[in-house]
């Protein structure tokens, strides 16, 4: 279910083809350096640290929902797709209250349907959306 075909730069391909930096070397603390400076102005901030994760797509979903709410906050989430209901599945497994908007995959979010849904439920603290779903 991964989504494609997507173009890949030669110079992207390249650098996937280089050696290995491991983890613990200077090499890989100055790259990561570099990366969490360049990913500042990317995401609008100046002074906080933008932190890249390493693991696949539901490793970020999870840690995301583990850091950000505590067991019987209520979120609104959009489930148009895999993902979506992923991301409130994963909420319930934290005891999340989790109140599902756009459950039928084959339509997109309706902006409204949020907004019924922060009516509805005024006590949620997040609202999680899949930027590109199945």
């Amino acid at each position: 279910m991964t989504p494609g075909p997507t173009r890949v730069p030669e110079r992207v391909l390249g650098a996937g083809a280089a050696p290995m930096i491991h983890h613990r070397t200077p090499a890989f603390s100055a790259a990561l350096v570099s990366v969490i400076e360049k990913l500042r102005p990317l995401y609008g901030t100046t002074r906080a640290d933008v932190l890249p994760i390493h693991t696949t797509g539901r490793g970020a979903l999870e840690a995301s929902i583990a850091n950000l709410f505590s067991a019987g906050d209520e979120i609104v989430a959009c489930c148009n797709g895999k993902f979506g209901e992923m991301w409130a599945e994963l909420a319930e497994s934290y005891a999340l209250a989790v109140h599902r908007v756009c459950t039928d995959w084959s339509c997109s979010v309706s902006p409204d349907e949020v907004e019924q849904a922060l009516r509805d439920h005024p006590r949620a603290r997040g609202i999680t959306i899949a930027h590109s779903d199945t």
